[in-house]
């Protein structure tokens, strides 16, 4: 089957000159400020401690109250995307050959296949932190390396880059790149690569905060 869009992308449209003006006007305030940023970016020095600054950023994301992850496999193909409510709620979808939805509160799993109807399940442990896994993201045995400082999407950042060995068996190796904000210590972005034996997967993954999520059973 093919797969089916998840999201609908809303466009408005101003006829207006007013508002025409002004967006201009926004857009001149936006690249300026970009290019500030840039400016003061580079200018940073060079992280004393990436291991520390690395954990401490997966730590205040694991703090957030809500945020969005979306994620693709770095060529548009499959796509994913992943909400998330403190304290134990989450819902994702998936848009790879077959939409999938996925929503979990506490001990419930409600599941959903394209075409077809919302199923229920209980899970056999209570996910009181639904966003524990988050925890997979932190370094292990393997030295944090940071690369520089950039701007991304208009956003100050520093890059660091590390690996993970053993994360489901002695085969399995990961290799991430992040993205970190300079504003909040918060993650950006987030490009890994986790090879089991001769296969390789890759994962680009965008985080974004402030976001009014509500996540409620959707039977």
């Amino acid at each position: 089957m093919k797969n089916t869009a998840l999201l609908l992308l809303l466009f408005g449209f101003s006829v207006c000159l007013n508002a025409a003006c002004k967006t201009t006007t926004e857009a001149l305030k936006s690249a300026t400020t970009t290019t500030q940023q840039a400016a003061s970016v580079f200018s940073l020095p060079p992280s004393q401690n990436p291991s520390a600054d690395v954990m401490a950023a997966i730590d205040k994301l694991k703090a957030c109250p809500s945020y969005r992850i979306e994620s693709n496999n770095g060529e548009g193909t499959q796509k994913g995307l992943a909400d998330y409510l403190a304290p134990d709620r989450r819902h994702l979808y998936a848009a790879t050959g077959e939409s999938a939805e996925l929503i979990v509160i506490g001990k419930n799993w409600y599941s959903k296949e394209q075409g077809k109807p919302w199923k229920k399940s209980e899970l056999p442990f209570d996910t009181k932190d639904a966003n524990e896994f988050i925890e997979l993201l932190k370094p292990r045995q393997k030295p944090v390396r940071y690369l520089r400082a950039e701007v991304t999407d208009g956003i100050a950042t520093r890059v660091y880059e590390y690996e993970q060995g053993a994360l489901l068996s002695d085969k399995t190796i990961g290799k991430k790149m992040i993205w970190i904000r300079v504003s909040d210590g918060l993650p950006h972005k987030l490009d890994q690569v986790t090879r089991i034996e001769a296969t390789e997967i890759r994962m680009v993954s965008q985080f974004s905060y402030h976001h009014k999520l509500t996540i409620e059973p959707p039977i």
